[in-house]
């Protein structure tokens, strides 16, 4: 079972990290006017933290049989596969349940960041 969470922490945490980069290589191109990166930045997260938290209500319901734990773990399990799927859609609501909380917060962030420029700026 541990097998089987730090496989799905792994997928989730690579697919964060490319998000995570594409949202810092946006704002980088932006930084000339750092209160429109910021504000930008603020956007990206805030949909990415949307899409964590729909996924989130749907991970227990949807096809787990095509996610990408699924296909790295599916060759190597030594339990039941109702039961590993189980698991798998569990930990994923819960991971992105919770990634989707520190998407909110640091878009929050980044807008009162957004609004501090703009009142240096004026």
């Amino acid at each position: 079972m541990d097998e089987i969470e730090r496989t799905v922490l792994l997928t989730v945490h690579r697919a964060l990290g490319f998000t995570g980069l594409a949202i810092g290589m946006t704002m980088v191109g932006l930084s000339f006017e750092p209160a429109l990166a910021l504000q930008t930045g603020a956007c990206l997260v805030l949909m990415t933290a949307v899409v964590l938290g729909f996924r989130s209500l749907t991970a227990t319901t949807g096809n787990v049989g095509q996610t990408e734990a699924w296909i790295l773990l599916k060759d190597d399990l030594k339990i039941p596969r109702q039961t590993a799927r189980r698991i798998i859609g569990e930990t994923l609501r819960k991971l992105y349940r919770r990634y989707a909380e520190y998407a909110l917060g640091l878009a929050v962030a980044l807008w009162l960041g957004s609004i501090a420029a703009r009142m240096i700026e004026a």
